[in-house]
């Protein structure tokens, strides 16, 4: 009998989400622009600052003011 795989379906800003969320697990502490995250992951700004606003009204990220 052949198992077959299921595969997870997502949609490309699911995943730019888990790439970003990921390199900001990298900052650490510190912080990273929308255009340090878009040259890190390789992802539009648009689509960069997209998901940042999501990510943000899930309570996933703080935004913070430049100096």
């Amino acid at each position: 009998m052949v198992e077959r795989l299921r595969m997870l379906r997502m949609s490309k800003m699911t995943d730019y989400g888990i790439m970003l969320l990921t390199e900001l697990v990298h900052a650490g502490s510190g912080t990273r622009t929308a255009k340090e995250l878009s040259a890190c992951a390789q992802v539009l700004l648009p689509s960069v600052s997209k998901v940042l606003k999501g990510l943000h009204g899930a309570g996933l990220s703080r935004r913070s003011s430049p100096p």
